[in-house]
């Protein structure tokens, strides 16, 4: 939500809280509620479902709940590892044409489906003055390159050990003049702090201490983003700058799994 409430092309964001997991009776009553207290009103003519991955978050009941007599999204047997067939939920339906691809490319498609045409395809993300004041006063580095780095991830498999970042850190330092900006979610915060012990002045630790747009506007003044698979790494691809992803997939393992 913090993500969307400064695009310039969003009338109303309306969130709707709901834990991964299997459908249920709770979930069904959850989406219904919603969509009668907060949707009904609104009078919709389409709701669009771009995920092309599995429905962890009941997004397919809330656009058929919605009210909206239109409704696109992708088709059930052309979604990576999705277990239920929301089809019927759907008035139009769209082929994935191969989980490899890129997903800015997939939503690019639903666009085409509307029969819009594309202008532009770069990837944006707003920020706030009050954001990006927050990173000038936060990243100061001189004439240090500033690179930053993803310690964290969403699951433990993802996560690169942080004795290698240390390693990466001190061959860098061979070369060049660098800082490193820590940034993660408050449980990185400790293992930040250990890193800026390991490493001095040379670090600045701002794991746990920034909202999701003030980690943008950081990111958006460093050279490179270094890191583990995470929302992080797509948000450093978001604001252009550089992006080194460390991932636990292996490089001769299929194109269309998730990792």
């Amino acid at each position: 939500k913090e993500l969307w409430d400064t695009c310039p092309y969003v009338n109303e964001v309306i969130p709707y809280d709901r834990q991964a997991g299997l459908p249920n009776l709770h979930s069904h009553l959850s989406a219904l509620l919603f969509a009668k207290n907060r949707l009904w009103k609104k009078q919709f003519d389409l709701a669009i479902v771009p995920r092309w991955d599995a429905d962890y978050y009941y997004a397919s009941y809330v656009a058929y709940l919605s009210g909206a007599p239109a409704r696109l999204g992708y088709r059930s047997n052309a979604i990576q590892s999705d277990v239920f067939n929301y089809d019927r939920l759907y008035t139009a339906l769209l082929d994935s044409n191969g989980a490899s691809r890129h997903e800015v490319e997939k939503n690019l498609e639903m666009l085409k489906a509307l029969r819009l045409e594309i202008h532009k395809k770069d990837q944006e993300l707003w920020l706030s003055s009050e954001d990006t004041a927050f990173a000038d006063a936060a990243v100061k580095t001189g004439n240090r390159l500033a690179i930053a780095y993803g310690i964290g991830a969403n699951s433990e498999k993802r996560v690169w050990p942080l004795r290698n970042f240390l390693e990466l850190t001190r061959r860098l330092q061979k070369e060049l003049e660098v800082s490193i900006v820590v940034l993660g979610g408050q449980k990185e915060h400790a293992p930040g702090n250990a890193f800026a012990g390991e490493l001095g002045d040379a670090v600045i630790n701002l794991a746990g201490k920034t909202s999701l747009r003030q980690a943008a506007a950081v990111l958006k003044k460093c050279w490179i983003y270094v890191g583990n698979d995470s929302g992080l790494m797509h948000m450093a691809a978001a604001v252009g700058i550089s992006v080194v992803e460390i991932s636990c997939h292996p490089a001769d393992g299929s194109t269309g799994h998730y990792n």
